[in-house]
């Protein structure tokens, strides 16, 4: 009987110590709003890193508008922030923009997702 509590008790541990890691997991799994949640934060990083090279473009031609009479064009802004700034000077602005969007587009994920289950 103790040899066979002994083999018993290293499994209930082994339970224990991914219990955590499981419980994660269900809670994803059995979810849809937090699975929601979850895809829509990252897809808002992923598209701001992806697209906060354009977005710095934009601003600049934007404020280059208001301060000077010459036209800028976007390559000639690319090129100014390259030689400049280097090529990561085109992600300035990234972390704002990333807590901006991660939790807006997670939040508009899951909204649309429990009116979708809700009210359809």
């Amino acid at each position: 009987m103790a040899a066979m509590n002994a083999s018993v008790h290293p499994l209930k541990v082994k339970d224990k110590s991914h219990h955590s890691e499981g419980l994660l997991a269900d809670i994803i799994h059995k979810s849809p709003v937090v699975k929601s949640f979850l895809a829509g934060s990252l897809s808002g990083m992923f598209s701001t890193l992806l697209f906060q090279p354009l977005d710095l473009v934009k601003t600049r031609l934007q404020n280059s508008a208001h301060s000077s009479v010459t036209k800028v064009g976007m390559l000639s802004v690319i090129t100014q922030v390259v030689r400049r700034e280097k090529l990561v000077g085109l992600w300035r602005g990234t972390v704002p923009s990333i807590v901006r969007c991660v939790p807006g587009v997670g939040l508009y994920f899951s909204s649309l997702n429990w009116l979708q289950r809700t009210f359809m």
